[in-house]
């Protein structure tokens, strides 16, 4: 090992250990974090690896993940950190260049992988029925909102016929079976928040060059800038093009220049807009708190200098770029009541429309007002489905048959596309489907619809779990739970946008001459979401989010707003939500 790789494991300090034992709730004693460091010293692990190495421990022996004592550390070096070290060696007399790439590549690979289970995430494609995968977890999950510590089960009957659901996620407070009975007695309409932010139609599609683009992403780029110094109380920027000694205040977008494939924050840059055209090395060593994604426009108040970049001592809060609600007064003379569920709606290997019929019942009995369906409703990802059925067919006969069960209520059905639909255009933003079925309502995704005043963004990309592969963060003291999530969910809104990445993540195939429609002119009351993350149901800044993963799991959300008329404003004290697993 080279000289100053032996010198970074000498430097782990007892804060290292504990903010990295911090993040999956272990709270150590003083004996145990200087035992800990030994270890690090000796195996010439970093903090956070080594730590990470016990929680992978922990879940294969089947430990609590915060249980960490000195027996079980002994055990934890005998059978992981002893054998890993003979084996290295081993394999570096043998073939060191060979082993060395092995090594990096599942370092990478188990990484990857604490990152998405601490998120609640499920990387596997294969959805089955009953789902326990997050039941058993025993990492520390950070989604959970402050009223869904607990799950319950509920058995309702419905016209004589009992639903038995699990209570996964709610928010609010815990309704009455009776409360979440509608009795239609008032229709409401719904249509396009703005018909200027809403893709109406097909449209042709990579037929855009770079210059066209940049000139684009620069528009946008003055339009937010504008909008935090509107909001600060600052008099003067700095410029990439005249260095500063003295700290100022720069705005400009996050970068990552991944030259080595590795994914860390000495990789990101700054970029200092359509003005300056350049771009600075970012050290955020003295930012403690951040959570910063690329595309990001933010604001840091810095020294700067050609050769050193930025060293940023703040990061200006991202809320004052946050738009205002709608100031429509809103009309809601009894209570609005949605059910929201997202595709796959099929398991895997499958094409049974059990949990979909299931639904249905249950919506045709209940009677919301609106069922909100996000796709994929053909999933390019079911080969069982792509291989036996014919798609054209298979996608209209699942519009039939939801048509079928409405019909004859005054419930619409919500239709909006998502990019792993095999029978639409793979493009973002997409159209709505093309087709005439009475009961339903064919929207674009993403949309922004306005139901009596109540504004609802609808996005079926999986902006969330994009976010965390692309995401620089770091947090300090005790953070509260569901913090991550919280962050991620706002740069949606303090980007004013429904995907501010960018690059994009190689899954969407953004159409950027279509960028305006998925910019959020106003701040939404209700946002929906869809992602492989487990579900959640939580208010970031006055917006409630709601995820409430797939119904090829067999969860669905179910969301009331109480009556409010002549209100203008978030309405989150106003809402009532419940993710549900049938």
């Amino acid at each position: 090992m080279h000289e100053n790789e032996q010198q970074s494991h000498s430097l782990v300090t007892n804060e290292d250990i504990v903010h990295a034992m911090d993040a999956f709730g272990i709270v150590p004693s003083e004996q145990l974090v200087a035992r800990v460091k030994d270890l690090c010293l000796i195996y010439e692990y970093d903090a956070d690896t080594l730590v990470s190495m016990w929680v992978f421990f922990a879940q294969q022996k089947k430990y609590a993940t915060d249980s960490m004592d000195f027996t079980r550390i002994e055990h934890f070096e005998r059978e992981v950190l002893h054998r890993n070290a003979v084996s290295v060696q081993t394999e570096k007399m043998k073939a060191p260049q060979k082993k060395q790439q092995v090594s990096k590549n599942n370092s990478s690979k188990f990484e990857t992988s604490l990152l998405f289970n601490e998120y609640g995430a499920d990387l596997s494609d294969d959805f089955v029925l009953n789902d326990t995968a997050h039941e058993n977890s025993e990492i520390k999950s950070d989604v959970k909102t402050e009223n869904s510590e607990m799950k319950f089960e509920k058995a309702e009957q419905v016209d004589g016929e009992i639903f038995y659901k699990r209570v996964d996620n709610y928010y609010g407070e815990s309704l009455e079976t009776k409360q979440w009975m509608n009795k239609l007695n008032h229709i409401y309409e719904i249509h396009p928040f703005d018909r200027n932010f809403y893709v109406k139609n097909a449209y042709r599609f990579m037929q855009l060059n770079i210059h066209h683009c940049a000139e684009l992403m620069h528009s946008f780029f003055n339009y937010i800038s504008e909008a935090i110094k509107n909001n600060c109380e600052f008099d003067s920027f700095g410029n990439l093009n005249v260095e500063s000694s003295e700290e100022c205040y720069f705005i400009g977008r996050i970068v990552k220049e991944n030259l080595d494939g590795k994914q860390n924050d000495k990789c990101l840059r700054f970029e200092g807009g359509p003005t300056s055209k350049r771009r600075a090395f970012l050290d955020l060593s003295q930012l403690f708190d951040y959570s910063l994604i690329p595309g990001q426009i933010v604001t840091f108040k810095s020294t700067y200098d050609f050769q050193n970049g930025l060293k940023p001592s703040e990061i200006i809060d991202e809320t004052i770029s946050i738009n205002d609600f709608s100031k429509e007064e809103l009309n809601l003379s009894e209570p609005l009541q949605l059910v929201v569920a997202s595709g796959p709606y099929f398991p895997t290997k499958t094409d049974d429309y059990e949990l979909l019929n299931k639904l249905l019942s249950y919506v045709k009995k209940t009677k919301p007002h609106f069922i909100i369906l996000m796709g994929p409703f053909v999933d390019s990802k079911n080969d069982f489905i792509l291989s036996n059925r014919d798609i054209d067919e298979l996608f209209n006969d699942l519009m039939n048959t939801i048509n079928f069960h409405l019909f004859g209520t005054n419930i619409k059905a919500i239709i909006v596309p998502s990019l792993r639909d095999f029978n639409h255009d793979c493009i973002f933003p997409s159209p709505p489907f093309q087709g005439n079925w009475p009961q339903l309502y064919l929207a674009s995704n993403p949309c922004l619809l306005n139901i009596a005043g109540i504004v609802i963004a609808v996005n079926s990309v999986d902006v969330l779990f994009h976010m965390i592969r692309s995401e620089f963060s770091r947090t300090s003291g005790d953070p509260e739970p569901g913090l991550r999530m919280k962050l991620l969910c706002r740069h949606l809104l303090s980007q004013q946008s429904f995907y501010p990445l960018y690059p994009p993540d190689p899954e969407v195939n953004m159409e950027y001459q279509k960028l305006e429609y998925i910019h959020l002119p106003v701040t939404p009351h209700l946002f929906l979401l869809t992602s492989k993350l487990k579900n959640f149901a939580k208010s970031v800044d006055g917006c409630v989010f709601v995820n409430s993963e797939s119904l090829a799991k067999g969860h669905f959300s179910r969301i009331r707003i109480e009556c409010l008329q002549g209100h203008i404003g978030s309405i989150d004290q106003h809402v009532n939500v419940e993710i549900l697993k049938i």
